[in-house]
């Protein structure tokens, strides 16, 4: 079988969830080419299972550097080289050939767009011809292209891709709601994103056990992954003077400035609390590995009343046998076994999860027990073999 995704900038450093499961489907036997219209910036973003599987080399970009015409030259040679395949359709079409080349020659089996924006580019580009016509076409929602105070906007700038995408796919019911609230009569499974087991495996060593409880954080520094409701959990937990509580936040994003301002002027809460930037997958995972809790108290942003929809690193945490407390904005809440694996906590409730991180602290074996469970879930519902099957199933229908 014969795959193409379609993305809009490749490789991502917060998009590790499609780079999980191209890969998947490569252990598979899937043949999987790539399009990205833009390439990925973060050189941190090229490590990882992008360098193990060399996914570059299986990429082709939109954007291309290089003089104008050195790109025109290179145009003509790949006509030559592919004359005998090209169709009286390619020629009808050439400033999308010019711009497309190789996956306008090649036939794929199914094409998978990524995010509905930029899926919607491309239906845009391809809903007149007869390219891909005989290709199933996927498109994957994951939030950030569904955002609920925009339904009426998407019923009217998404019409080209409801028509030309045969299936859609998304993560947690919560965002399952929303896709059904744009259209309740398109052909849709849900799919959650997955990690790669063999690529985290190496960094699950033994815990040294600290005297300190260790809090980690891993996401984009904006409103509604609920950074700030970090700093006021800890700032609640200061005032009791639990000053035996640590809180690493890995990310960057629209609020570092500020949150950084804020600890600069509270010298107290920032000897407890660090905020670490942007960080590789590998050191990521090995901060997961050093933790003892997983936090992440999102919320509804208000004016556009988005949340997150799933929220992988809620995963990848219970992988390392990290309870985890969560809040019960958006889809996040679905990602564990609430009093099993961690806790569910009312978006807000900053002393509620204060006591949750208490329980934890005074209860230590309980981590362990919570931890425990966490990786069995996890690895029964979110493995990316587990889930390339289920994908692999759902281009086949």
């Amino acid at each position: 079988m014969k795959v193409l995704f379609v993305l809009k900038t490749f490789p991502v450093l917060s998009e590790t969830f499609i780079v999980n499961q191209i890969t998947s489907l490569i252990d598979l036997g899937v043949d999987v080419s790539i399009f990205s219209y833009d390439i990925g910036g973060n050189s941190k973003a090229y490590s990882g299972l992008v360098k193990k599987y060399n996914l570059c080399s299986k990429t082709t970009y939109l954007a291309n550097p290089q003089p104008l015409i050195i790109r025109i030259l290179n145009f003509f040679k790949f006509i030559l080289l592919n004359l005998f395949k090209l169709k009286i359709e390619h020629f009808r079409n050439i400033r999308k050939l010019y711009q497309y080349e190789n996956i306008l020659v090649d036939s794929f089996d199914v094409v998978h767009c990524h995010f509905a924006d930029q899926a919607n580019v491309f239906a845009n580009d391809f809903i007149n011809t007869t390219f891909f016509s005989k290709a199933k076409k996927i498109c994957t929602f994951h939030g950030f292209d569904l955002i609920p105070s925009k339904i009426d906007h998407y019923k009217e700038d998404y019409k080209n891709l409801l028509t030309f995408i045969d299936v859609f796919t998304y993560n947690t019911p919560y965002l399952g709601n929303i896709l059904f609230d744009l259209n309740p009569y398109l052909r849709t499974f849900q799919l959650p994103v997955g990690f790669n087991k063999e690529f985290l495996q190496p960094f699950k060593t033994k815990k040294q056990t600290a005297e300190n409880l260790k809090l980690l954080f891993c996401g984009r520094l904006v409103n509604w992954k609920g950074c700030y409701e970090l700093i006021d959990i800890m700032q609640y937990l200061v005032e009791k003077n639990e000053t035996k509580i640590i809180l690493d936040i890995i990310g960057d994003g629209p609020e570092a400035y500020n949150l950084k301002k804020l600890l600069d002027n509270n010298p107290e809460l920032k000897k407890q609390v660090n905020i670490k930037g942007a960080q590789s997958q590998e050191e990521v995972f090995k901060a997961m590995n050093d933790a003892d809790i997983f936090l992440f108290p999102g919320k509804v942003e208000e004016v556009t009343g988005r949340a997150e929809t799933q929220g992988l690193v809620v995963q990848e945490a219970q992988f390392f046998n990290l309870p985890v407390i969560v809040s019960d904005a958006g889809g996040t809440k679905y990602g564990l076994l609430d009093r099993q694996s961690g806790f569910v906590v009312k978006s807000g409730d900053i002393s509620g999860f204060a006591e949750k991180i208490l329980f934890f602290k005074n209860n230590r074996k309980n981590i362990t027990e919570f931890g425990q469970a966490g990786y069995k879930f996890v690895m029964e519902n979110y493995s990316s073999e587990k889930l390339g099957k289920l994908l692999l199933k759902i281009y086949k229908k």
